[in-house]
């Protein structure tokens, strides 16, 4: 055994310690650069050290204080292993960080913890508390880690996609923040930081269990963000806390789980709320939010507190800055969606609109997403005796359609994407900035439709189809940034169409009043081309081909 009182090597001199039994200190400081131990035995000290190497190879103990730093501000742990038994370190430098390199535990008990208490901000690279059975998840982890910054935050050293801290449970405190890590638990029981944000993701432990939550906190009304992402299920307990100013969790490979609250307050949070689960997302209700609603599953939704009870349906009306939807299903709206910087519909099938899109306070909204994969059939029931009951017959058809049927839509830009068919129809004025045609960059769609009773501007925007493009308003003017490109167009206005095209055919008519401009860049052929009281200017890049120009 080894007894120390004082042992120093100076402000830039190593220590290097070498014992088959105990190291014991309750008095004085050992102090140095570094500090090396090698022991058979439990360590007790009181260190003054910038850097620290130690392993013990038979069962015991490890207490570390640290009670100053000789050089800058941070004590690195560069390499722990204790092979049996409690890690626990506590750094009372007022300026002191701590960066773990790398802990581990040599031998899973549930008495063998991992536990680091700094003043200032912990930087984690390597912590573990388990038996490891590859690089990134464990087999057996009964062992808790603990990390405690008294007045800085918990981060991420060095951003890279491996795990950072495996246990089973973990329980971080900070003052600032608790933020990037990479963790790999099975509960996390703790993540309570005053300010800041807080950001965890977590890696599946062999296991499948998933994550279970605890406490989730960070200070609201501050701009806070509190983020859990899992591999496998996300679980929010009835017992459960997440609390900030936006709050949002993610399962990449399973559900999202959140039961009604009981001892725990639930989901508590003032801005914004963002699910995303692989499979099904199960909430105990739908949740609203003034800034942010996000929902997005590869599944289906499931609403309410039971299988009796629980509801796929979104609810009919929703307002927030931003609105995001993403489902596997069809997307029917049928009531009013009011958003002020975005509204994303996004289905494997179709999206349906029927209801009112609406800028909040009057204004345009920033930007309207609309996709329809058309990755999956749609399938419906059939009354084959048209009796209402008794004979329906399964029937599946292709999807990826848009359908909009509404009032009007004000938006900065559009982004309007189906593999199949687009047809938008409009009472009102329809100004286009963006695009609209198939899924991938500037493909086109199948089919696309745009109707309304107003004028059709389009400004900076591309409109594409595969076959046919069909356009009717009452006037029709495109900018020298835009373009209609489709196999055939057919375009009707009352009052004037100006466009630039690139197009195999074009048959175009003024009914009342206007002249019908087109500028073509390729060969066309006008099949009719009509302007009862107007001009028709038409130029092409190529060989123009004419049936019928009135």
């Amino acid at each position: 055994d080894l007894d120390i009182n004082t042992l120093s090597a100076g402000g830039r001199g190593d220590i290097t310690l070498g014992i088959h039994g105990v190291i014991r200190q309750t008095s004085g400081v050992t102090s140095g650069d570094n500090l090396t131990v090698l022991t058979n035995g439990a360590v007790t000290a009181l260190t003054a050290i910038n850097s620290l190497n130690l392993q013990t190879n038979s069962a015991g103990n490890v207490h570390l204080t640290q009670k100053e730093n000789l050089v800058g501000n941070k004590l690195t742990l560069d390499f722990v292993k204790v092979l049996d038994g409690k890690f626990e370190l506590v750094s009372l430098d007022s300026d002191g960080a701590v960066d773990i390199a790398d802990v581990k535990l040599g031998t899973a008990r549930e008495a063998n913890d991992i536990i680091i208490t700094a003043q200032k901000d912990i930087l984690v690279r390597r912590v573990q508390a388990g038996i490891p059975k590859s690089k990134d998840t464990v087999i057996n982890t009964p062992g808790d880690i603990f990390l405690t910054s008294k007045q800085g935050s918990i981060s991420e050293s060095y951003t890279d996609q491996e795990v950072d801290i495996i246990a089973d449970e973990a329980s971080f405190v900070a003052k600032t923040g608790i933020t990037d890590l990479e963790v790999s638990l099975n509960r996390l029981a703790k993540a309570k930081s005053d300010s800041g944000d807080i950001s965890i993701f977590e890696s599946d432990s062999g296991t499948g269990k998933g994550l279970n939550i605890g406490l989730v906190e960070t200070g609201k009304n501050i701009g806070s963000t509190v983020e859990i992402q899992t591999d496998n299920l996300l679980y929010v307990g009835s017992d459960s806390t997440v609390r900030g100013d936006t709050i949002r969790l993610t399962s990449k490979q399973a559900s999202v789980q959140v039961d009604t609250p009981t001892s725990g307050s639930g989901l508590d949070y003032t801005a914004g709320i963002a699910f995303n689960a692989a499979d099904v997302l199960r909430l105990y209700q739908f949740f609203n939010a003034p800034e942010l609603i996000e929902y997005r599953t590869g599944s289906s939704f499931l609403f309410g507190t039971g299988a009796a009870n629980w509801s796929t349906c979104l609810p009919s009306d929703l307002e927030a800055d931003s609105i995001i939807i993403e489902t596997t299903t069809t997307i029917s709206i049928n009531g009013t969606l009011t958003a002020s910087k975005l509204i994303e519909l996004i289905s494997d099938t179709n999206v349906l609109i029927s209801g009112d899109i609406l800028a909040k306070d009057g204004q345009s909204i920033d930007e309207v997403k609309v996709t329809a994969k058309g990755t999956k059939e749609v399938t419906y029931g059939v009354d084959v005796n048209n009796a209402g009951k008794d004979a329906f017959s399964a029937e599946s058809q292709a999807s990826g359609y848009i359908d909009i049927n509404t009032q009007g839509i004000d938006a900065g830009d559009f982004e309007l994407r189906a593999k199949n068919e687009i047809v938008v129809l409009l009472e009102e004025d329809f100004v286009l900035s963006g695009f609209v045609g198939g899924l991938e960059n500037f493909d086109p769609s199948g089919f696309v439709k745009l109707q309304t009773k107003g004028a059709l501007i389009v400004e900076g925007g591309i409109v594409a189809a595969q076959e046919t493009l069909d356009i009717k308003a009452r006037d029709v003017r495109t900018d020298d940034a835009s373009t209609f490109i489709a196999k055939d167009i057919l375009a009707r206005a009352r009052q004037g169409i100006r466009a630039n095209t690139l197009a195999e055919t074009i048959d175009a008519r003024s009914d009342i009043i206007g002249d019908i401009i087109i500028n073509e860049a390729d060969e066309i052929t006008l099949k009719n081309v009509v302007a009862n009281n107007g001009a028709v200017k038409i130029s092409a890049g190529d060989t123009m081909k004419v049936r019928k120009v009135q």
